[in-house]
């Protein structure tokens, strides 16, 4: 059974653009696009064990602070529907250390993680 984990976009939002540009640009911010599929991937692939029809979008909105934890993790919206998978992608994120900010600041994050079982 082969499957596929489909990111498009990161969106950092802050009080201050300059300073969030700065952030945005530093290259450990690509954690985004390489730790955390990898980690999701392992909750799509535990309920895809269960039921193999599941896929949809799931779209995280979280908090980075300026010592790089997670915090205020929420479901912005999900067309996937599983909640032991969306559990997991929460747990899972509030693990995570990012980046520091600026400090001052925090940075909201909105991010959708599209999962699709390729049979």
């Amino acid at each position: 059974m082969k499957y596929i984990l489909f990111l498009t976009f990161l969106t950092y939002s802050c009080a201050n653009f300059n300073k969030t540009q700065n952030f945005i640009d530093q290259p450990e911010n690509s954690m985004a696009s390489s730790v955390l599929p990898s980690q999701f991937q392992k909750c799509y692939d535990d309920e895809l064990k269960i039921n193999s029809n599941v896929s949809g979008i799931v779209v995280l909105n979280w908090d980075i602070s300026e010592l790089g934890d997670v915090s205020a993790v929420s479901i912005q919206s999900t067309t996937l529907k599983n909640e032991n998978i969306e559990k997991c992608m929460i747990e899972t994120l509030k693990k995570m250390k990012f980046q520091p900010v600026p400090k001052g600041h925090i940075a909201n994050i909105s991010y959708p993680f599209t999962f699709k079982n390729k049979k």
